[in-house]
């Protein structure tokens, strides 16, 4: 997620915007699908502690490795004390 600096605004991160958005400040705790252009949700927003890796959703073709303004996607990332890890997931019954 980013936020959007004139409005204050969560919204999904995508690099190329240029509205405060394209630095990404926290990772949504649920996936949104359709919803309507202007539309809102309420979300969990993690901010801090582990993230895994392969769990995470990018919009337009970003990842982890995307350049912003001299730094990697990850390590703005972790600047906010998101720590993204690779692991296995163990918590399913058939593990």
């Amino acid at each position: 997620m980013g936020r959007i600096a004139g409005t204050n605004i969560l919204v999904p991160f995508i690099s190329g915007a240029l509205d405060g958005s394209q630095f990404p400040i926290g990772v949504s705790a649920q996936d949104v699908n359709g919803l309507a252009q202007g539309g809102s949700q309420q979300l969990s927003i993690c901010v801090q502690g582990d993230i895994n890796s392969a769990k995470l959703i990018f919009l337009g073709g970003d990842n982890l490795n995307t350049v912003i303004a001299g730094r990697t996607v990850r390590d703005h990332m972790q600047m906010y004390g998101l720590l993204i890890r690779t692991s296995t997931e163990m918590t399913d019954f058939d593990n």
